[in-house]
């Protein structure tokens, strides 16, 4: 594959951009009537683990930034392959994005809505906010974190790539993985997630 040079234009970026894959996360706020609100981002990475930091890229003009901004909390999905009906539904411009009960899990103690079919959740606090062109650069102090109980299924992650959503093809060398049970139609107890932040069940 060779490589030729083009013009430095936003389509020339977008274009490049989308040869990067990524993995998918959904950003989940409440909105001011208490209900649960997700975004799906992509623009999405580790900061400092001394504080414990992380970024989201949220564009300025969206109600979950203002949400997000006005709340002074947050959480990160890590999606999982099978959860790609949650990223599309998330994802479509100013569409109604309140995600329904049987999406969540029943954990009040945590401040942020969190899927129980993630990969991982964090908590997060607003940490910092810096305006980055038509988007907002979030940085997020991680206050808890969500993993699944240890014995449970380990799907492999959701990638976006080229515009469209992607799952990993196994290697031979990979162990094999369990099948997960199909999203719930109710509310996850929060004895299904361990938060590795107490230690302990959530």
């Amino acid at each position: 594959m060779s490589l030729v040079a083009v013009d430095g234009g936003a389509d020339s970026f977008k274009a490049a951009m989308r040869c990067l894959a990524s993995g998918v996360t959904v950003v989940t706020v409440h909105a001011a009537d208490g209900s649960p609100l997700g975004m799906t981002a992509t623009a999405f990475s580790s900061v400092s683990a001394e504080p414990v930091l992380i970024l989201v890229c949220v564009h300025s003009q969206t109600r979950t930034c203002d949400r997000l901004l006005r709340s002074g909390y947050f959480g990160v999905n890590m999606l999982a392959e099978d959860t790609e009906e949650i990223a599309h539904y998330c994802s479509v411009p100013a569409a109604n994005k309140t995600l329904p009960p049987h999406w969540l899990v029943d954990a009040p103690h945590w401040s942020a809505p969190a899927i129980p079919h993630s990969l991982a959740f964090l908590d997060c606090e607003v940490y910092r906010t810096l305006p980055a062109g038509t988007h907002r650069v979030v940085i997020g102090l991680v206050r808890n974190i969500g993993l699944p109980i240890p014995d449970a299924a380990s799907p492999r992650p959701l990638v976006y790539f080229r515009g469209g959503f992607h799952r990993l093809r196994p290697h031979p060398s990979d162990p094999p993985t369990l099948e997960r049970p199909p999203m719930p139609s109710s509310p996850v107890p929060a004895d299904r997630v361990v938060d590795y932040v107490t230690g302990a069940p959530s």
